[in-house]
């Protein structure tokens, strides 16, 4: 292919297919949604310019990398029915519907997309919305389909919110093959759907003329291609559009710009090398951009398509990121991410907590590390210094199969996901192929615990389902108020982290560090004898038309944000019916491009008995949508529902549902639910045990199966009941499962530093003085110093001291502890640290060596804990007569707690 200033849309319709043109290494895949290309092919056909693309010449063999415009070229390709550069063309499809927009629609041509994920395609009136419940009903009767998911291509398919709907490739080959109106139309007449379409439009058609005929409708309410000349006129408009924008002379063509890469690197590498001064190699940070492996082009072409998506859909943070890693790794290694990737995280994503686990894997601890948002600038950098030592880490990361037996990546999901004989308490698919893009900052720490401290669990443990437990609490409720990120709760916790052994670490412990500061929303018992905050005392606030008991019971306990947030939470609701989902969807079927959810979230009292409806109590509408009246429910089942009562839909094939007059109507829903267990035997094995099924599967009590309620104006209180318990019992099956109510931090205990002590055997802030200067006073501190004790001819003293307000006690290294003395030189002073040690022994070289100390929370076992920690400090001492301290110290600790120190 040469170098040509302008191309048309048959030739960018070609690129590739006839791999002419690729994409660089740096560019993601196609990530443009549905209403993006139909508003595309509408600029298109209208002649309107849709800006340049930017190529760059391969290797001089008349290929080309194609560096700005794949999401228009690939629409391009897909308008054409042809091969797109990653296989999107299987996935989407392009029609156009004959009927023109209405109102205030400012486009000219209706185009329609549908994707594998929404076969029914997007709403006619605002192509960024998928389609009701009701129309992806009637959607599914009209194609004769009960699984969407189960058909393999999308030609049974055409959009269902269009009047007279065709794909656009026929007008694109009739054109193209230079044929005629009329043979375009015998293309259109063969076409699978178009009698089923047509057929509809023109019983639409007729109802309409009927109803103006007796004046229950205007003329203006007649439609435009009202009879057969009508359509095959605006066929006719059609086509001649599509032929003047494909005509070689006149027709629609893209400019195109060229960045030669061979002249643009010749002229990097003709730059003479800058000489650095004296001054400049005496500098401790030297920032001279010395290039020893002459990778400085790949650098410039990263940085300009940097700027080149700037202007498009650009690449955003860690998208970016990856991208430059891209350009710098081998292909295997890009292979391997991408594989053990899928379906748990975003490549990118993966990337960016990779990076943070190699820099603290290269003793690289800083707070920075903790961050998940990584500039371009700086990974570029850092990647580029160490890209041998991070392609290395990255191989071990993918390939070691260091925990029991699989990968770090491999390991960390089969803790987590939900699977019936192993781990039948985990979480569903959708859960945790989604807490790397929710929560990152939970993920790194989970990552963390088993790639640095190796925690591992046995399944079935109460310590594997506590695990669990608190990584839900972390995702669902350690947002804090501004609901942010996790960021915060990652810091709170990372004492924890990266001091406590697996036991402790996955405890209230954590959790109770976690709620510094408001972070992680506290969180009530279940169901505790004689506790009033309790879950369960919601059954006993009194239901009132105009007040919404969640609001009382938030007043009351100090838990109303909790439970608005878990009411609400889908993901909750997904724990219920976790076992049901798993069953019902394979992997790949939640891995589609436009979507994350292959089901409906369908409301079991049906939406239309509130919707638009007046006097409807206030507390009914706030009710209606939480988790007790929503279910996950598959298009295939949703397919035989009947919207309406939940009688009805749960206990489908009772005949008393179903009035005298209404046989043939019980004979067909009958037929059909024959079918579907016909050909889902592994779900269910016959129609005796449909409501057993239908409920189990819902998450729902047997009391929903006989709730005929429609009218929710003067029967809202039984539909109110079954919600708030259908509520309490989703919620229940998390608490019982993950043990969240044994991850309560304690109350009962008012514990604190001198509730360890022997205070016999301690001062309180003693007035002892250096130099006439007071040593042990501080605003809002405590200082305990212990009895002299004698080191040789001197006397030394132990000390530990704390901030006295609770929640700054816990902040990381607030409690020090060391050892001193009164007369500065006379032992302390002159005891060397190697530097080694320095780190774990500071001295200020005159009558102080001391450490920094972080209590993790004020529960009994984190006290004992750092006391413990104090205790390893004297013993670990680099100077014999310290270390001989470890025993008086712990004779100074009460009894009680000395025991379980020492055991």
């Amino acid at each position: 292919m040469n170098k040509k200033p302008i191309f048309t849309l048959l030739e960018i319709s070609d690129w590739a297919k006839k791999d002419l043109v690729s994409l660089p290494t740096v560019q993601r895949g196609f990530v443009w949604r549905p209403f993006q290309i139909e508003n595309l092919w509408d600029s298109l056909l209208r002649g309107y310019p849709i800006g340049a693309f930017v190529l760059s010449p391969k290797e001089s063999n008349g290929f080309f990398e194609l560096l700005d415009g794949q999401q228009r070229a690939t629409a391009i390709c897909l308008g054409f029915g042809n091969e797109t550069f990653r296989d999107s063309q299987d996935k989407i499809k392009v029609f156009i519907d004959l009927e023109k927009p209405k109102g205030e629609d400012s486009r000219k041509y209706m185009f329609r997309v549908i994707t594998q994920s929404h076969p029914w395609g997007y709403r006619k009136t605002d192509n960024t919305k998928t389609l009701t419940s009701e129309n992806i009903r009637k959607a599914m009767f009209l194609y004769g389909i009960d699984d969407h998911l189960a058909e393999n291509n999308l030609d049974r398919f055409f959009p269902f919110d269009a009047s007279l709907p065709l794909p656009f490739s026929l007008f694109i080959d009739a054109a193209i093959n230079n044929l005629n109106a009329e043979q375009l139309v015998q293309n259109i007449n063969d076409w699978p759907h178009w009698e089923k379409i047509s057929t509809q439009w023109n019983e639409k058609v007729k109802s309409i003329q009927s109803d103006i005929a007796v004046k229950r409708k205007a003329n203006k309410d007649l439609p435009e291609l009202f009879n057969d000349k009508k359509i095959l006129n605006r066929i006719s408009e059609i086509f001649k559009a599509v032929k003047n924008i494909l005509d070689l002379e006149s027709g629609q063509k893209i400019p195109a710009l060229y960045l030669d890469f061979d002249k643009f690197t010749k002229q990097i590498q003709a730059i003479p090398e800058e000489i650095p001064s004296q001054d400049d190699l005496n500098e401790e940070n030297d920032n001279l951009d010395i290039d020893e492996d002459n990778d400085q082009s790949t650098d410039e072409i990263e940085n300009l398509f940097i700027r080149l998506n700037a202007g498009g859909t650009p690449l955003r943070g860690e998208e970016l990121n990856y991208s430059i890693l891209k350009a710098k790794i081998s292909s295997d290694l890009q292979e391997s991410i991408e594989d053990a990737c899928k379906g748990f995280f975003k490549s990118s994503r993966f990337i960016t907590l990779a990076y943070r686990l190699f820099q603290l894997n290269q003793n690289q601890d800083n707070r920075d590390a903790l961050t998940m948002r990584i500039k371009p600038k700086q990974f570029q950098k850092t990647v580029s210094e160490n890209l041998s030592d991070f392609e290395n880490f990255l191989t071990n990361l993918l390939s070691r199969k260091k925990y029991s037996g699989k990968t770090l990546m491999e390991y960390a999901r089969y803790l987590l996901e939900y699977e019936e004989n192993i781990n039948a308490y985990g979480l569903p698919y959708l859960v945790t192929a989604k807490i790397s893009d929710i929560a990152p900052e939970v993920m790194f720490l989970f990552l963390y615990r088993i790639f640095v401290w190796k925690d591992s669990f046995e399944f079935g443990s109460v310590q594997h389902r506590k695990m669990i437990g608190i990584v839900t609490l972390f995702i669902w409720l350690g947002k804090g108020e501004k609901q942010r990120d996790h960021a915060k709760l990652l810091s709170n916790v990372w004492p924890c982290a990266k001091t406590l052994k697996k036991d402790l670490f996955w405890s209230s412990s954590t959790v109770q560090r976690a709620m510094l500061n408001g972070i992680l929303i506290p969180f009530p018992a279940f169901d505790l004898k004689h506790d009033r905050t309790s879950l369960i005392q919601l059954r006993k606030y009194q239901s009132q038309s105009n007040k919404d008991i969640k609001v009382k019971f938030g007043q009351d306990t100090n838990y109303g944000t909790f439970v608005t947030k878990m009411f609400y939470n889908r993901d909750l609701l997904l724990y219920a019916q976790r076992d049901f989902l798993s069953k019902v969807f394979k992997v790949k079927q939640y891995q589609l491009d436009d979507t994350n959810v292959p089901f409906d979230w369908d409301h079991i009292s049906p939406h239309r008995f509130v919707h638009r409806k007046f006097k409807i109590p206030f507390v009914i509408k706030r009710w209606y949508t939480t988790n007790g009246n929503m279910r996950a429910w598959p298009y295939s089942l949703n397919r035989m529902d009947q919207d309406d009562v939940p009688a009805v839909k749960l206990d489908p094939l009772n005949r008393k549902q179903y009035g005298e007059s209404d046989n043939d109507k019980y004979a067909g829903i009958e037929k059909s639910w024959n079918e579907y267990i016909q050909k889902n035997q592994s779900l269910i094995h016959n129609s005796n045990v449909l409501k057993k099924s239908l409920l189990n599967w819902s998450f729902c009590q047997k009391q929903w199966a006989i709730c005929k309620v429609r009218d929710m104006k003067t029967g809202w209180k039984e539909v109110y009941h079954l919600i708030l318990e259908r509520n309490l019992s989703i919620c229940q099956e998390w608490y019982k499962q993950l043990h969240i109510e044994d991850l309560i931090p304690s109350e009962s205990e008012d514990l604190s530093f001198p509730n360890f002590i022997d205070s016999r055997k301690w001062d309180l802030n003693p007035a002892y003085e250096v130099d006439s200067v007071k040593i042990f006073q501080g605003e809002d501190f405590n200082y305990w110093v212990s009895k002299p004790m004698s080191v040789g001819e001197s006397d030394v003293y132990l000390y530990f001291s704390y901030n006295t307000t609770p929640n700054y006690a816990l902040e990381e290294d607030r409690v020090e502890f060391g050892i001193f003395e009164k007369d500065p030189g006379s032992f302390i002073g002159k005891i060397e640290i190697l530097d080694k040690s320095k780190l774990k022994y500071e001295t200020n070289k005159k009558n102080w060596i001391f450490s920094n100390f972080t209590l993790v929370s004020h529960d009994e076992v984190s006290y004992l804990e750092i006391f413990n920690n104090f205790n390893d400090w004297l013993k670990k001492f680099p100077k014999k007569e310290i270390k001989n301290l470890a025993e008086p110290f712990m004779k100074s600790v009460l009894t009680k707690y000395r025991n379980k120190l020492l055991s």
